[in-house]
């Protein structure tokens, strides 16, 4: 892993720049005339974006742990090559394993508005030792007006794989009572709660009195998620991404999250922008996918 001051000679510009982030692992901080991102390396990890005179967008637990071997809790994690957990693989790397490795810097850029960062990583010996297949990973987060984050998976074996994948988003809300999510009427769903046969969600609205844990397949359009205490409706647009996943844990179990406070599900929603289960998807040798997410913040209307 380069130094800071190795980081900041090659990548840094007027617009990014790297420090030692929590429990001294690098961060960068992308800094534009309309929004403010922190980026850690280790998950390639987006735990802040805020707008401009707007409450952060994204939620990040004060109990998250921050170390080289755990996931960081909120922001947004990136999950591959699996989603959910995975038979006899440690409960760290549910989701999969990337968001508990070390990404390399690829490249910066700026424009008057906006800064991008690219983050990299690849198969290594460890993780064909959990899943026998090579792959490189790039990760573009665009702070500007809104948020881009755009995950590129290449297949690097000479056969076939499957995979999931997904931006499992942490978005900070002020009361959870009292905030709805919409856009996925019509879809398939399962509720993960209760494990029923799919359903099909015939309202334009969720709401949270009980947990919430939806898998949604084949939703291709955005998501909303209207929030009256903060003022602002968060509009989820992306790209090859046919899964939706819409989760909030309303009270918690002891023992069930340790690096969750019990106050902390009614301060935020996660609505995930995947592809999974159904729809998870094959990459042939050479061939490439990027799943992309577009999110912003207005006031309400």
């Amino acid at each position: 892993m380069p130094t800071l001051e190795e980081l900041n000679t090659h990548f840094a510009n007027p617009h990014t720049r790297f420090i030692a982030g929590n429990a001294n692992l690098p961060q960068a901080i992308l800094t534009t005339p309309t929004s403010t991102a922190h980026v850690y390396l280790h998950g390639a990890h987006v735990t802040h974006y805020q707008q401009t005179n707007q409450p952060d967008l994204l939620f990040l637990s004060g109990k998250s742990f921050f170390a080289e071997d755990k996931p960081i809790r909120g922001g947004i994690p990136v999950l591959f090559p699996w989603f959910g957990p995975r038979h006899g693989i440690d409960r760290s790397q549910m989701h999969g394993f990337v968001r508990c490795l070390p990404w390399s810097v690829a490249s910066t850029s700026v424009t008057p508005d906006s800064a991008s960062l690219t983050l990299a990583t690849q198969s290594a010996p460890e993780t064909r030792a959990i899943w026998p297949h090579d792959y490189a990973a790039e990760y573009t987060i665009t702070a500007g007006p809104f948020l881009k984050l755009s995950l590129c998976i290449r297949n690097t074996s000479k056969e076939p794989f499957d995979f999931e994948e997904g931006l499992h988003t942490y978005f900070a809300v002020s009361d959870i009572a009292k905030v709805s999510v919409h856009g996925l009427r019509g879809h398939a769903y399962r509720d993960r709660t209760v494990m029923p046969d799919p359903q099909f969600d015939k309202e334009d609205i969720i709401t949270f009195s009980k947990r919430v844990d939806r898998l949604y397949r084949d939703a291709r359009g955005p998501a909303v998620i209207r929030d009256p205490g903060f003022n602002r409706q968060i509009t989820i647009a992306k790209e090859n991404s046919a899964t939706t996943v819409v989760w909030n844990p309303h009270e918690i179990a002891d023992g069930e999250f340790a690096d969750l406070d019990s106050t902390d599900p009614k301060h935020f929603v996660c609505v995930e922008s995947c592809n999974a289960r159904e729809n998870a998807y094959t990459l042939k040798p050479n061939e490439t996918h990027t799943l992309t997410a577009i999110i912003g913040a207005r006031p309400l209307a």
